[in-house]
């Protein structure tokens, strides 16, 4: 697949600085420091609007930083599905906010679990493609987000169903059956996420998958449980 030729420079998305914080410029972890990625221009307005959602909606408003790895990246892509070497992916490894507020760093989701969930549920009110924590281990330490797939849930896809056990277990303290977080959307997990959103379920055919708005509803309210909002900034 051609490169893009239009790339625009990411300063800021949603006027959040952007930074870089991998060896040599920086420890992971860390702020980092500014840099000007590059992604295309469809991309971006999908990134700014997604951040434009978490300020909205956010206890702590607009992040100060949005630490990634990496978005455009100039290498070969032969089979046409590197979405890095298409300038239409972002790595984000932390958001951060003004102290006293902890920074979000994606490595220390399991101790973080509601805001990092929280987040990746708007993440993915935006894009079809998240993976993260308990996808795999190559995503413990960032969000891997493009725009290659449609905005919704498949039961076939196991990031998403990562996404959905682990916020069932660990945002809404549900039991999702003895096998865990295995990545099948089995009897128990279905059962969880209807719970979730107080979903009618009719024998064995309801699934999550029937309707985008159910989708929504469980996206939302993970991310009010899992950062405990008061009131609900979509009402």
């Amino acid at each position: 697949m051609p490169k893009p030729t239009t790339l625009v420079r990411c300063p800021t998305l949603a006027q959040v600085p952007v930074h870089y914080s991998r060896p040599p410029v920086a420890p992971y972890g860390e702020r980092g420091k500014a840099r000007r990625p590059r992604c295309t221009p469809e991309f971006k307005a999908k990134l700014e609007a997604c951040l434009e959602e978490l300020r909205r909606v956010c206890p702590l408003g607009r992040p100060e930083v949005l630490v990634t790895a990496g978005m455009f990246i100039d290498r070969p892509d032969p089979n046409g599905t590197d979405r890095h070497a298409q300038g239409t992916a972002v790595d984000i490894d932390s958001l951060w906010w003004g102290e006293p507020a902890l920074p979000l760093v994606t490595k220390r989701a399991p101790y973080d679990a509601g805001r990092y969930l929280g987040v990746e549920a708007v993440l993915r009110m935006h894009f079809g493609c998240v993976l993260g924590h308990w996808y795999n281990r190559p995503h413990e330490d960032h969000w891997h987000v493009d725009d290659h797939e449609a905005v919704g849930f498949r039961a076939s896809s196991k990031a998403r169903v990562a996404f959905v056990q682990a916020s069932c277990l660990y945002v809404h303290g549900l039991d999702i059956g003895p096998a865990g977080l295995d990545k099948i959307y089995g009897r128990d997990t279905r059962a969880a996420v209807a719970q979730v959103i107080h979903a009618e379920v009719d024998g064995t055919d309801w699934s999550l998958e029937r309707d985008p708005g159910e989708w929504l509803a469980f996206l939302r309210a993970t991310f009010l449980q899992g950062w405990g909002c008061a009131e609900d900034p979509w009402a």
